[in-house]
């Protein structure tokens, strides 16, 4: 996983302002899109709907028309890259600035749809705080926020050893805390969910008063959804998240 300092951001962007912004367009609707597109078909491989060719011609500039250090886009206080856009394609690893990227895209959709569950998305280096300092030292990142006034938090998990993305994800309504592992298996990850209970109890008990009880689901299968990275936690998820509007809506 790779991470990048504030001296990094004067990146000198070669491509042109149109190209820049038609890339920027079609980067967004695509991603935007992923999760209405899981909503929308039967979760089975290969039912996507297909782009046009102007579409794969741009997506095709944004991955191979500069050098890797050209930003593409710029957005809720990050900077994406060509590098790190093109860990989108193929079988490549993303990298921390795609998933904390990815989960602001998911927080901004659902706020704009009442129906929608209400988002929060813990950001890629929340877990290695967490399990490092524990909550006293992540207390000023949510100084300005009640988490317990959402349904569901989102906590991207990073397994270093298997440069791996897991999910983690608080449902405020129900009271669990689910871990979602696309590899499968039934591994639990008892360290991060001990140590996300015990951040919430403390969060609640210093935002609210009291302390937040829930039951820990250790792991969480993604049923018959294919892949073996992040995409099938995204398709748990999105069912999730149409069954949660399905509900609002009777």
């Amino acid at each position: 996983m790779r991470t990048r300092s504030s001296a990094n951001q004067g990146l000198n962007v070669r491509n042109s302002p149109g190209t820049r912004t038609k890339s920027r367009n079609i980067l967004m609707s695509n991603i935007s899109d992923l999760v209405e597109r899981f909503n929308s078909i039967a979760l089975q491989e290969g039912s996507y709907t297909e782009l046009t060719a102007e579409q794969e011609e741009e997506i095709e500039k944004a991955l191979h028309g500069g050098p890797n250090t050209d930003t593409i886009i710029t957005r809720f206080h990050l900077i994406i890259t060509r590098a790190d856009l093109s860990t989108l394609a193929g079988d490549n690893r993303l990298n921390d600035q795609i998933i904390n990227f990815y989960m602001n895209l998911l927080v901004e959709r659902n706020a704009t749809d009442p129906h929608l569950p209400r988002l929060y998305a813990m950001n890629t280096f929340f877990v290695p705080k967490l399990l490092s300092s524990g909550h006293a030292a992540l207390r000023r990142w949510t100084r300005k926020v009640d988490l317990f006034a959402h349904d569901l938090i989102l906590v991207p998990v990073h397994i270093a050893g298997l440069d791996h993305w897991c999910m983690a994800i608080v449902d405020l309504g129900q009271h669990t805390i689910r871990y979602y592992d696309s590899l499968g298996g039934g591994r639990p990850n008892h360290q991060v969910m001990d140590a996300l209970e015990r951040y919430l109890r403390e969060e609640s008990l210093d935002k609210r008063g009291n302390r937040w009880r829930g039951r820990i689901l250790r792991s969480a299968t993604c049923g018959s959804v294919p892949g073996r990275n992040i995409a099938t936690t995204v398709a748990c998820l999105a069912v999730r998240l149409r069954n949660m509007k399905r509900e609002r809506l009777r």
